[in-house]
Formats: structure tokens, C-alpha cells, sequence
């Protein structure tokens, strides 16, 4: 019996770390490619079936004329060929959480960019000769297009200097004397800097209908749902798109949008395009849309101030809330220590302490159930032809000495969700991404490295790294002291090779992670060690 019950441990551990390893398990962030153009050749957008066969034909593409707009946050550069934005840049700035630009969005040499407009029903307008308005605004940029006899559109874009925004006006005035209906669908382009790798598990789709937030991304085994396509119908208070840091989200300031459409092209490219509700112009008529693209860090307190219920992303799954929870925890203990390696270890404590009742329930039970082996052992020799006596005696012994079978497993399952929540939280906090701890530890969103290997070893690389070694000899004394449930010789040596192994899985974990998992370790050593120093008395028993 204990053998298989060995075998059914180990199969199930293996299964698990499998899951573990795509679910929990991911790599540092890429690196993000230079900021340098290159030439794409994709068709500019692909929207859904039903705006294909409204579309009309492109408008001619005219020789593209660049203009740029910088502020302390971000770099945009804006194009007459549609009047659209063909590069979005954010500056490695303490505002941003960021220690070098990110590409938001890459010049592909105008084949494709950002608030490209579709008119539905009457023409394509993501290629066509837009003429630059002068202004003397600040951060502005207009443009204007005009179909004779048809519709005027002017394109007023805005980038404030203390937001990474950016704020679009389409105002759209009928040329004709009889009244008109105008809807029109605008393309964004975004890049996607985790389209590969273990990263793609945190790239989604975000849409705000009524106060549900609705969001996709990738499952257990798939990476890629944005090839797919996905749709969303309306109304829409607002939709976007997030990866491990950053995030893009799109408003329709003065209407819910009717629907929305994620889709990504084979250049790891996503194209977003949005529906806006259709407008009822009088002749002569002038009527404006306000939109408003973010585009910037993933970070509750930054998309908190804009008031649109931005950071309902962060409650994302079962777990969100504890996430959350975890994050404000993690920045209030930043607040006064000013290292966030220091509120890793203050907020690990805390959550040792206020778990402390279980474990010590668990861990007692484990001893107990070790110390009644030998008259368990005693009676399955006696009864082995008779299980119902056998079984009788089992209960009896346990009854005696207030032993609980399950008293081990129950409250380690019942800690599992705050274990899988605060790792999650420590994994995509922003916060964390270039702050250092102390010494060789100089980002806790990546893994600590202490020296560099001449040559390259499978699976570790070249990079020493000291905190995986740590987490590892942590738990393999942890596993040293916890007791074995069971009579069998073999648990404890294949829970010290299970540890082992966790060690190797999980040596490119970033440095915060581990830093949390070491010293979750140490605390409890600490406490098995105070625990069971007393010895335990058992009642004798006669079958």
C-alpha cells in the first residue's frame, strides 16, 4: 500500500510541476528589440467579416510627411498618409516604471499605425492625403480630410506632458444639404513584445461591458489566441490589450463602442479595431467624437487616476482580489522601508504570521501521524486477512491519540491559492521591474545573477545565480524536519529529490520571487524547529 501510494505521489508531483511550469513559470520579460524601423509587408488591418464588405477601396497613398510630438513621458510620431500615428515610443522615465524605452508602438514605414479610419459604407481612409492644419497648441498635431459633396474630417490629436495618452477629436462636418449617417471603425497597431516565450501566458484582451469586465487570453497549452482572432460585441465602455508591463486601453469619451476586435498578424503585430457608434449629421452638421488611447504601464495606481475603471484588469480570475490585496500590502511597506526587497521580506512575514494557526495544526499533525506508525505497522501486521477489524483499530488508535488523517493535507491545500496569488503578484508587479534589493541583487524582476560562466550550461546558461541555490537548501532542511506520514523508508528521500528538482525548474525565476520563497523557507524551519522540541506522549494501545 505505501508503495503505491509513493507512486501515485510521485505521479502526481510530475503532473503538477508540468502545469506549474506552464501556468506559474515564466521568463524574464525579452529584451526589447532597438528603436529602429523596418520594412512590413501586411495589408493594413483585418477587420471582421462584416466591416470587409462595407469597407470601400483605399483612398490613393500619398508621400508621407512626419511629424513629432515629445513630452517628459513619451515620443509620438504622426503621419499625413491617413493621419495616423506611426511610432509611440515610452521614455525610460520613473514616471513610465521603466529604465529604457519601450516601443509601443514601431514605424513600419507607414503600411500600417495607429487611429486608422474605416467610414463604413463609404471609404478607406487609412492610406489617403490628409492635410496638416496648423495650430499653435501645445503637444497638438491636426489634420484634415474632405470627400467633395460627402463629409470634412479633422483629426485633432493631443498628448499631454504628464500622461502616456494619447487624446484623438474626430470632428466630422456634412458637406451636403441632406442629412447623413456616418460610422466609422479606427485601427490601432500595437506591438507586442512577449508574442513568443513563456511571457505570451500574460498577454490579454481586456473589454469593460456594464460593470463586467471581459478578458481572454492564453489557455494552459495554447499561446496564441490573438491568431485566432477574437471579437467582442457591444456596448463597450472600453477595450484594450495587456501584457506582463505595459498595456494598451481604448475610450470612446462620448459613446460606448459597438463592438471591438483583437487580431494578430504574422509579424507579432496586434491590431486592434474599434466600432464607434454611428452619427446622425444634419446638413451642413458639425459633430465631434473624443477618444482616448492609453498607452503606457501596467499599474494600479497610475490607471486608478484615470477613473474609468481601468484597474478592474488587475482583478482578472478567482484570485484577483488576493492579488491585488498583495500589491497594496507590498507598496505600503514601501512606503516607509524604500526597498521593495525589504517589503518582499516585511509582507512574507506577515503572511507567515497570519498563516502560522494552520501550519502549526499541519505540522502537528504530521508528527502525530509519524509518532502512531510503529502500532499502525503493529496492527496492519496483526489484521493484514482482516481490513474491517484492521480499519476498527486504525480509528481507535487515532481516537486515542487525537490524531487527524487529513490534518496534514487540509490546511497546506487551504494556503495553496495565497501562495499561487502572491507569487502572480510578484511576478507581473511593475513595481518590482528595476528595483534593486542590495549587493548583486539589482532587479527583482529578473533573476539575481553573481557572475557570468565562461561557457554556457543546458537549461542554467552562463549566469551564476546565488538565490536559487539558497531557495533550494532551504527546502531541502524544511524537508529534512518535516515529518513522513507513512512507515514507508522511501517518502522522505523522494521529497528531498522533489525539491531538488523544483530547485533546477525554477533557477530563472526572478529574484523577487525566490526572495519571497526562501524566506517564506526560513520561517518555517524556524517554527518546525521551536514546534518540536517537545516530545510527544502517546497512549498505549491494546488491540
Amino acid at each position: 500500500m505505501d508503495s503505491k501510494r509513493v507512486i501515485l505521489a510521485a505521479v502526481i508531483s510530475i503532473v503538477f510541476l508540468l502545469l506549474w511550469d506552464r501556468v506559474v513559470m515564466r521568463k524574464y520579460i525579452p529584451a526589447i528589440p532597438p528603436l529602429e524601423t523596418q520594412a512590413v509587408e501586411q495589408t493594413v488591418r483585418e477587420p471582421n467579416e462584416a466591416t470587409a464588405q462595407q469597407a470601400g477601396a483605399p483612398e490613393e497613398t500619398a508621400e508621407r510627411e512626419l511629424v513629432t510630438i515629445e513630452t517628459p513621458l513619451v515620443t509620438a510620431t504622426f503621419s499625413n498618409r491617413g493621419g495616423a500615428m506611426v511610432s509611440y515610443v515610452l521614455k525610460a522615465t520613473e514616471a513610465n516604471m521603466t529604465e529604457m524605452p519601450v516601443s509601443m508602438l514601431e514605424d513600419d514605414k507607414g503600411h500600417n499605425g495607429a487611429f486608422l479610419i474605416d467610414v463604413l459604407g463609404r471609404t478607406d481612409l487609412s492610406k489617403a492625403a490628409f492635410k496638416v492644419v496648423p495650430t499653435q497648441e501645445k503637444n497638438q498635431i491636426h489634420y484634415t480630410y474632405e470627400r467633395a459633396g460627402e463629409f470634412k474630417l479633422t483629426k485633432k490629436y493631443t498628448i499631454r506632458d504628464n500622461e502616456p495618452a494619447v487624446y484623438l477629436t474626430l470632428e466630422w462636418e456634412n458637406l451636403s444639404v441632406e442629412g447623413a449617417k456616418i460610422q466609422a471603425e479606427v485601427t490601432s497597431r500595437i506591438d507586442i513584445h512577449a508574442a513568443d516565450g513563456q511571457d505570451a501566458h500574460y498577454t490579454r484582451s481586456y473589454a469593460l461591458r456594464g460593470e463586467k469586465l471581459l478578458w481572454k487570453g492564453p489557455g494552459i497549452f495554447s499561446k496564441a489566441p490573438f491568431k485566432k482572432g477574437i471579437y467582442e460585441d457591444g456596448p463597450l465602455q472600453w477595450a484594450g490589450f495587456g501584457e506582463r508591463y505595459v498595456t494598451s486601453l481604448f475610450v470612446n469619451e462620448t459613446g460606448p463602442l459597438d463592438n471591438f476586435y483583437w487580431k494578430q498578424n504574422d509579424d507579432d503585430h496586434l491590431i486592434m479595431t474599434a466600432r464607434l457608434p454611428a452619427l446622425q449629421l444634419g446638413g451642413h452638421q458639425v459633430k465631434s467624437q473624443e477618444l482616448f488611447l492609453y498607452y503606457g504601464p501596467k499599474s494600479v495606481k497610475v490607471l486608478r487616476e484615470y477613473g474609468a475603471d481601468f484597474e478592474k484588469i488587475f482583478w482578472i480570475g478567482k484570485l484577483g482580489f488576493l492579488r491585488v490585496g498583495f500589491l497594496w500590502m507590498l507598496n505600503f511597506f514601501y512606503g516607509f522601508l524604500k526597498n521593495y526587497g525589504l517589503a518582499i521580506l516585511a509582507l512574507t512575514v506577515l503572511i507567515r504570521v497570519l498563516m502560522s494557526p494552520l501550519m502549526h495544526f499541519s505540522y502537528d499533525s504530521m508528527r502525530k501521524m509519524q509518532a502512531v506508525q510503529p502500532q499502525l505497522q503493529k496492527m496492519r501486521d496483526k489484521y493484514q486477512d482482516d481490513p474491517q477489524k484492521l480499519n476498527a483499530e486504525t480509528m481507535e488508535i487515532f481516537r486515542k491519540n487525537k490524531v487527524n488523517p487529513f490534518g496534514g493535507c487540509l490546511p497546506m491545500l487551504l494556503q495553496f491559492p495565497i501562495f499561487i496569488a502572491f507569487w502572480q503578484m510578484l511576478y507581473e508587479s511593475i513595481e518590482l521591474k528595476g528595483a534593486p534589493f542590495f549587493g548583486w541583487i539589482t532587479d527583482l524582476a529578473a533573476p539575481d545573477q553573481i557572475a557570468t560562466l565562461p561557457f554556457s550550461l543546458p537549461w542554467f546558461g552562463d549566469v551564476v545565480s546565488v538565490l536559487p541555490v539558497l531557495t533550494t537548501a532551504t527546502m531541502l532542511v524544511q524537508q529534512m524536519l518535516t515529518p513522513t506520514t507513512t512507515a514507508s523508508k522511501s517518502q522522505k528521500p523522494m521529497m528531498i529529490g522533489m525539491s531538488i528538482l523544483f530547485g533546477i525548474l525554477f533557477y530563472k525565476l526572478p529574484s523577487g520571487v525566490l526572495l519571497y520563497w526562501c524566506a517564506s523557507n526560513v520561517i518555517t524551519i524556524v517554527h518546525q524547529m521551536i514546534m518540536f522540541r517537545d516530545k510527544l506522549h502517546l497512549t498505549p494501545h491494546q488491540s
